[in-house]
């Protein structure tokens, strides 16, 4: 390695993707899930503070969980977290399943399409994501 590049590795074409996606996600959620840029002035997303807002059923098309309303976190290294009015902190993401957050299925809805499967947490992460 030549000098200042001791201990780094270039990000290979699969990590450039995946910076991609993350980018492109938070930039999506950032127009739509918390400015509306359909012009509809929103969600009713409540800021708790920078990394935390108080979610509801009514703020998302889809929403995975059984409970109406919690906290959705994005915690340190992007683990994203719910909590259900007075429960607990439940993981959203495999990155906070494994920092320990216990596993969100008390409170993860069925797929109201598919029998057997579990509802599709996409638009609460990519919320949870922009938190970070």
């Amino acid at each position: 390695m030549g000098e200042g590049g001791a201990g780094k590795r270039p990000l290979g074409a699969g990590g450039k993707v995946a910076a991609f996606v993350v980018i492109v996600v938070a930039a999506i959620c950032l127009s739509q899930c918390m400015g509306g840029g359909d012009g509809s002035g929103g969600t009713s997303h409540r800021a708790v503070d920078r990394h935390s807002v108080e979610a509801e059923a009514g703020d998302f098309e889809e929403w995975p969980f059984t409970v109406e309303r919690g906290m959705l976190r994005c915690r340190e290294g992007e683990q994203v977290t719910f909590t259900p009015e007075g429960g607990r902190e439940y993981a959203v993401n495999g990155t906070a399943k494994a920092a320990g957050y216990p596993a969100m299925t008390p409170v993860w809805a069925e797929d109201p399409q598919v029998a057997a499967l579990r509802a599709d947490v996409t638009e609460v992460l990519v919320l949870g994501f922009a938190l970070c």
